[in-house]
């Protein structure tokens, strides 16, 4: 009876040795994935951060010319 207690003993433990493993594996993916989409989330604020200021200097073009426009007239 020993014996067989000891099997399903070495059995359970190989079984939760392989879930550890694999629950392991899945953080360091998830990690992974993780640390590209940050990556990802940075290269577009510093897109958007430059449309924005492509953006604003565009309008306050637009608006030295009509007051040029206005002041000239």
């Amino acid at each position: 009876m020993e014996y067989e207690e000891r099997i399903k003993l070495e059995h359970r433990m190989s079984t939760i040795e392989a879930q550890y493993k694999e629950l392991y594996n899945l953080l360091e993916r998830h990690n992974n994935l993780n640390e590209k989409l940050e990556k990802k989330l940075e290269e577009l604020n510093d897109k958007m951060r430059k449309q924005g200021w492509a953006l604003a200097s565009t309008f306050l073009g637009v608006l030295l010319s009509i007051i040029i426009t206005l002041a000239v007239k």
